[in-house]
């Protein structure tokens, strides 16, 4: 049996992995025509693997949250369906503290 195929990121690369979000469900609430819901263009994900030309402070982070610009997210599709999820790393925002 072969192994799964996996992905290293490279060239200033991050790997990450988020949940997806919630559906909200309908209130029932009437709302103008014109109005647009507010979208938050942050996201924040969990740094799986950090491409060895990252900065040491991705590379040190590995396994903590970070906060992305959620447009910025690749999502490539591997051989078999699987899904991993990439971003350059100047398009995190910040490291979360705990």
């Amino acid at each position: 049996m072969s192994k799964g195929v996996s992905l290293d990121p490279v060239n200033r690369h991050l790997k990450v992995d988020f949940a997806e979000e919630a559906i909200k469900s309908e209130s029932g609430v009437l709302l103008p025509d014109d109005f647009t819901e507010k979208v938050n263009k942050y996201k924040k994900v969990k740094l799986l693997a950090a491409a060895q030309d990252c900065r040491d402070c991705f590379r040190e982070c590995v396994g903590r949250d970070i906060v992305v610009e959620k447009s910025m997210i690749v999502d490539v599709t591997l051989p078999g369906g699987k899904e991993v999820f990439l971003i350059l790393e100047n398009y995190v925002i910040g490291i979360v503290q705990k």
